[in-house]
């Protein structure tokens, strides 16, 4: 008896630490962010947007192509913050946004 209950605890354990292992902790980083960033500052200031990135929520790239959810926020850090999805296409070794939806 007391090693079917030994048993069943560890199991009891192991499936414990599973769960907690996948459900929670520190959040995965994406990968380097900052092409992205750089390219969506560059296009905030080209169409006078007073804005500025606060996370990158998502973020894939695949075939010279980029879709990415970002958390936004008014550049005096002031109000709410809001997600806008943007698109980019590869240019050599840099990014540009193509377009943004709100």
């Amino acid at each position: 008896m007391n090693t079917r209950l030994s048993a069943l605890s560890i199991l009891l354990s192991f499936v414990a630490m599973v769960l907690l292992a996948s459900c929670g902790g520190e959040k995965q980083s994406l990968q380097d962010t900052t092409p992205f960033e750089n390219a969506v500052t560059a296009y905030l200031a080209e169409k006078n947007m007073d804005m500025k990135v606060v996370e990158f929520k998502k973020l894939d790239v695949a075939d010279g192509k980029a879709e990415a959810e970002c958390s936004m926020k008014h550049v005096s850090g002031i109000g709410p913050s809001v997600r806008w999805s943007f698109s980019f296409i590869s240019e050599g070794d840099s990014w540009r946004v193509s377009s943004h939806s709100q």
